[in-house]
C-alpha cells in the first residue's frame, strides 16, 4: 500500500513537471506533451509489468515522430527511463530484466532513427551503458530483497522463540513470586501471632509460652528451608538430592497443628483422596496454608474447619472460620487472594472466597482432576 502510494505520488509530479515544461526546450507546445505524458503514466505499473513502461515510452517516442511533434524530452523524461530501467532489475528474475533492458535500448534507436539524436554510434552505445548502470542497482536490491526473505523464516522463528521464552521467565517469576510469598508470608504470621501468645502466656503460664516459642522457632528454621530451595531453584542448583520434596496433602496436619498453636481451634476433615499429580496436592496445601494464615492473622482464637475431599471430578477445600473472639489488628498486601487466583487458574479450577452472611471468612475452591478421582 506504502509503495502505491509512493508510485502515485511520483506519476503526478512527474506530470506536473512535464506540463509545466520543466527542462524542456522552448517551444514545445502542449500537444506534444501528451504523448510524453503516457510513458510517465505507466510508471505506475513498474513494479508489477516493469516492460510496460519501455513499451509506452516506445509507443509515444513512434505516435511523436508519426505526427511530426516537437521533441518533448524534459528532466522527467530521465527520471522515467532511470526509474523503469531500474524498476526491471529490481522485480524481474535476471532473464526478464535483460529482456526489458534490450526492449528500452531499441527504443533509443527510434530517436536515432528519427533524427532526435544526431550522434553517432558512440553515443548509442553510451546510451545502453547508462541503461546498465540504472539497471545494475536494481538487481542487486532484488538480490538483497531475496536474501532477506530467505532468512525471515528462521528471524520469525527465533522472536517467536525468544517470546515464548519471555513468557516462560515471567511465568517462573511469578510461580517463585507465589511460593515465596506462601512460604514467607505464612512463616512471619505464625511467628508474629506466637510471639504475641509467648508475651502473654510468659508469667502466668510459662510451660504453653514456652511451647508458642517452640512454634516460633519451627516455623523460622521451615521459612529458611523453603527460601533455600526457592533460591536453589532460581540459582538452578535445583538437582541435589539434600532438597525436600514439594509439600502435599501429608502437610495439613502440621499447618493444622501451627494454627492451633496460635490460639485457633482447627477441625480437619480430610476425606478418602486418591493420589494426585504433586502440583495439585501442592496447589491444595498452599490453599488451606493461606486461609489458615489469614484466619489466625486477622482473628483472635477462631473456630476454624477444614474439610478436603473430592466430587464429581474435583479437588474441594473449604477453609472457614467464625470470627473468633475479636479481630486482630493486622495489615495485608492482599497477593495472598491474588496468588491464589493465579495458581488456580493454571488448572482450569475455581475459587469462591468472602466472608460469611453470620460472620466470619469463608474460601471454597475447585480443583480439576479428572479420572484421578
Amino acid at each position: 500500500m506504502r509503495a502505491h502510494q509512493f508510485d502515485v505520488s511520483l506519476v503526478t509530479l512527474l506530470l506536473v513537471l512535464q506540463l509545466a515544461g520543466f527542462g524542456q526546450s522552448p517551444g514545445v507546445g502542449v500537444l506534444a506533451n501528451v504523448p510524453a505524458a503516457v510513458p510517465i503514466v505507466a510508471l505506475l505499473w513498474r513494479r508489477s509489468a516493469p516492460l510496460v513502461v519501455p513499451l509506452a515510452y516506445g509507443l509515444a517516442t513512434g505516435l511523436s515522430l508519426l505526427l511530426d511533434l516537437p521533441d518533448a524530452s524534459s528532466a522527467s523524461t530521465v527520471v522515467v527511463i532511470v526509474a523503469g530501467v531500474y524498476s526491471a532489475g529490481a522485480y524481474q528474475p535476471l532473464s526478464r530484466a535483460v529482456v526489458t533492458l534490450a526492449v528500452w535500448w531499441s527504443t533509443f534507436l527510434l530517436d536515432f532513427l528519427g533524427g532526435r539524436e544526431t550522434g553517432g554510434i558512440e553515443d548509442f552505445l553510451f546510451g545502453g551503458l547508462i541503461l546498465v548502470c540504472a539497471l545494475a542497482p536494481g538487481i542487486a536490491a532484488r538480490r538483497l530483497r531475496a536474501q532477506a526473505e530467505a532468512g525471515r523464516p528462521a528471524l520469525d522463528a527465533a522472536m517467536e522463540a525468544k517470546a515464548h521464552a519471555d513468557t516462560a521467565v515471567a511465568a517462573e517469576r511469578a510461580r517463585i513470586a507465589r511460593e515465596l510469598h506462601d512460604v514467607v508470608a505464612h512463616a512471619i504470621s505464625i511467628m508474629v501471632v506466637q510471639a504475641a501468645a509467648a508475651d502473654e502466656l510468659l508469667e502466668r503460664d510459662p510451660a504453653r509460652a514456652h511451647l508458642a516459642l517452640g512454634a516460633v522457632q519451627r516455623a523460622g528454621r521451615s521459612a529458611i528451608t523453603e527460601m533455600a530451595r526457592m533460591l536453589d531453584l532460581l540459582r538452578g542448583t535445583h538437582g541435589g538430592s539434600n532438597l525436600e520434596p514439594l509439600p502435599r496433602l501429608q502437610e495439613l496436619d502440621r499447618l493444622v497443628e501451627e494454627a492451633r498453636l496460635t490460639g485457633a481451634e482447627v477441625v480437619l476433615d480430610r476425606h478418602s483422596v486418591p493420589a494426585l499429580p504433586p502440583a495439585i496436592e501442592l496447589c491444595a496445601v498452599r490453599v488451606v496454608q493461606e486461609a489458615l494464615t489469614n484466619a489466625a492473622k486477622h482473628n483472635r482464637r477462631p473456630h476454624v474447619r477444614v474439610e478436603v475431599g473430592t466430587h464429581d471430578g474435583m479437588l474441594d477445600i473449604v477453609v472457614e472460620d467464625d470470627g473468633g473472639s475479636g479481630s486482630r489488628v493486622a495489615t495485608g498486601t492482599g497477593h495472598g487472594l491474588l496468588g491464589l487466583h493465579e495458581r488456580i487458574e493454571i488448572f482450569e479450577g475455581t475459587i469462591n472466597a468472602g466472608p460469611r452472611p453470620d460472620g466470619g471468612f469463608r474460601v471454597h475452591v475447585g480443583l480439576p482432576i479428572g479420572g484421578a478421582a
